[in-house]
């Protein structure tokens, strides 16, 4: 647990931390009605400088997530972290524009590297 989930506790705040978020526990964060969610993950411009992606901690597999990659929901995310290059699955700004549910009056605070 980090410090601001100490903290908010701390104030009587009801706190989830998701520690390693996948595509399926992204897809479920506008059902939740949170007051405020903080994403701390990593993201990355696209190779044609288009736009950021916010990744999962959900390693890259082929034959997983086929429908939501057709749809543009889902791409394929590579990190590289100290010259090594691992792939995981990240979510794209249509991903965002088609989750189930809203944030009604929420404050969201994307942090990403």
């Amino acid at each position: 647990m980090d410090n601001i989930t100490i903290v908010l506790k701390e104030h009587n705040s009801s706190v989830s931390y998701y520690n390693k978020p996948s595509v399926e526990s992204f897809k479920g964060l506008a059902r939740n009605n949170y007051g405020i969610t903080v994403l701390r993950v990593h993201s990355a411009l696209r190779m044609d400088n288009s736009t950021v992606d916010f990744f999962t901690s959900e390693p890259f597999k082929a034959l997983n997530h086929v429908q939501e990659r057709d749809e543009g929901l889902v791409v394929k995310g590579i990190l590289n972290y100290s010259g090594t290059e691992k792939d995981y699955f990240a979510n794209t700004q249509k991903f965002v524009e088609k989750l189930d549910g809203k944030f009604p009056k929420s404050v969201i605070i994307a942090l990403g590297c």
